[in-house]
């Protein structure tokens, strides 16, 4: 819902520092959050594949949440938001995923 609601309001501009792309970076950390968010309820529901799900719903949400900017006075979508959104998911879960494995292999219980 906070996706949502922020993505609704009209002529929103990220502060301008094109050296650290402010905007893409904060997509990337607000997918990460999310699909965060997702896997852990997925596994709390006990879905089968809780990475694949968490990772089809956050790129699912995102995909939708570029369409909807479409709608919205002085918005528009943009495809480097939406590789942002991705990268923030994809990175966030395969790191996750990554260290199940390794404590897995190890006997530890990952946190």
């Amino acid at each position: 819902m906070l996706v949502l609601a922020v993505s609704s309001i009209p002529n929103l501009t990220a502060p301008e520092i094109p050296e650290i792309g402010l905007d893409k970076i904060a997509h990337l950390g607000e997918y990460a959050v999310m699909a965060w968010l997702l896997l852990r309820s997925f596994r709390a529901a006990g879905r089968r594949h809780p990475y694949r799900s968490g990772l089809a719903l956050t790129l699912l949400i995102a995909v939708l949440d570029e369409w909807h900017q479409a709608w919205i006075p002085g918005r528009q979508p943009d495809p480097l938001d939406l590789a942002a959104d991705a990268v923030g998911a994809v990175t966030i879960l395969a790191v996750l995923y990554r260290r199940e494995r390794c404590s897995a292999m190890s006997g530890t219980k990952a946190t």
